[in-house]
């Protein structure tokens, strides 16, 4: 075919985005992947005016005190200073570029600001996912026993399944699916700061991430995603070990939680751990589905596909979330703006409606997905009020110095009732610093839940 223009390109994305009916993707529109658009779906041109870049590929020069295995990654971009401030003051002339969680941030903590930097779209994949997310936008599709047909992904094993996503439940499998070496430890602690101003370390965690979805030579099984969490800290939570399953075919399994109590001295499954249960990890300012910003089943909700916006984001922020120490984040309502790297970028808008026959306690969700990588940076939540209750962000930080990899952990959420927020970052843990990659996994570590109870502390 004869290629368009990039402004009809733009044009036709964007239409294409829109609409929300299930349909196959066409020859013709794959053909787009890997030429205007990237394999993973993604423009590959900036914007009119530049403020959105064109889509450069991975970060190929490195910071020179970057140390390969330390588990920290320092800036590549420390040296630019940001091109403009969002403030309680000039917040109407960028109200086009934020979400209406940012916008109330402004209007509840006047000195709340945002310093955004020159964007830079380098998120980056290895190679067998470009190939197999290519594939996937003929093959893939959701099916399953309900009226949504949105519980099972199926001719999709590897790579992101909905690259040129048809409706809002597609653009959230992509997130569910999201991109994860096959082994990886992070190391995290997370700090609440209440209403008062006082921050309390409620958690330190290592979890071991086992991605059968991701592996290279990946061909079927019923796991996206298994992933122990041991944690170290307060003494109250020491010795605990959280297994978590995640599935492919919500039909016919589910999230599965296992927990081991040193106090209890045995495994239990927990079926309460998913939905608007309070997670009390998080100090009880989010509920199990935000976790991560979002997990287990679309089933609650109605999803739709809103199209393509540009907004204000979380983008580049390895110097709050590996180089930072909590008490240079933590502020009394916000973290601190000074460490903080905001940009604009290109995100897909999924909105979502609870069901009139479901129960949740919010009745409207926004998510915002990075268009180049598929992570999930902001979402905001309504009560069933229809007032704005909770706010979420979460970091992007491309991983450079081996296989590119679009990573997003550090994330912040803010509970507008309580007036707290929590955070959670990489910059410590139970082992050490940061995030590492594994060639294999570690032969002690538990992926079965009978196995629990041996590991933990007693």
């Amino acid at each position: 075919m004869k290629w368009m223009s990039t402004g009809a390109v733009l044009a036709l994305a964007l239409a294409l985005a829109a609409g929300n009916a299930a349909a196959d993707v066409s020859a013709e529109e794959a053909a787009a992947l890997g030429k205007t658009l990237t394999p993973v779906g993604a423009i590959k041109a900036g914007n009119a005016d530049g403020s959105v870049p064109a889509y450069t590929g991975p970060i190929t020069q490195y910071p020179a005190d970057y140390k390969p295995g330390s588990g920290r990654w320092t800036n590549p971009y420390r040296d630019e200073k940001p091109l403009y401030s969002v403030t309680a003051q000039t917040v109407d002339k960028y109200a086009d570029k934020l979400t209406d969680g940012e916008k109330e941030l402004f209007r509840r903590y006047p000195d709340y600001r945002m310093e955004v930097y020159p964007s830079h779209r380098d998120a980056g994949f290895p190679q067998y996912w470009l190939d197999k997310s290519v594939k996937n936008a003929t093959a893939a599709k959701l099916t399953g026993p309900t009226a949504d047909k949105n519980d099972i992904v199926e001719g999709a094993w590897g790579g992101v399944p909905f690259p040129i996503p048809k409706n809002g439940s597609e653009a959230m499998w992509n997130y569910k699916l999201r991109y994860y070496p096959y082994l990886e430890l992070r190391n995290s602690n997370t700090y609440l700061m209440d209403s008062a101003g006082h921050t309390t370390t409620i958690a330190s965690i290592t979890t071991f991430y086992n991605s059968p979805y991701s592996a290279p030579d990946s061909k079927t099984g019923p796991w996206a995603l298994q992933y122990p969490n041991f944690s170290s800290a307060p003494p109250r939570i020491a010795g605990q070990i959280q297994l978590i399953y995640e599935p492919l075919d919500y039909a016919n399994s589910d999230l599965t939680y296992w927990a081991y109590t040193p106090g209890q001295r045995r495994v239990r499954l927990a079926p309460e751990a998913k939905y608007d249960t309070p997670a009390a990890v998080y100090g009880g300012v989010i509920v199990y589905d935000e976790i991560s910003m979002f997990t287990g089943r679309l089933d609650r909700f109605d999803w739709k596909l809103a199209g393509r916006k540009e907004i204000l984001i979380p983008y580049h922020t390895y110097d709050m979330d590996f180089n930072a120490a909590p008490d240079k984040v933590m502020g009394p309502h916000f973290p601190n703006p000074d460490v903080m790297r905001w940009e604009l970028h290109r995100v897909w808008v999924v909105e979502s409606t609870l069901k009139k026959d479901k129960r949740h306690i919010y009745s409207k969700r926004n998510f915002y997905l990075d268009e180049d990588s598929w992570n999930i940076v902001a979402s905001d939540a309504w009560d069933l009020g229809g007032k704005l209750y909770r706010v979420a962000f979460q970091n992007s930080a491309p991983m450079y110095g081996g296989t590119p990899y679009p990573w997003a952990s550090t994330a912040t959420y803010f509970d507008l009732n309580k007036g707290a927020w929590a955070h959670t970052t990489n910059s410590g843990g139970a082992s050490g610093a940061g995030y590492f990659i594994h060639d294999k996994f570690p032969p002690d570590v538990p992926l079965q839940a009978d196995a629990l109870a041996g590991y933990g502390i007693r």
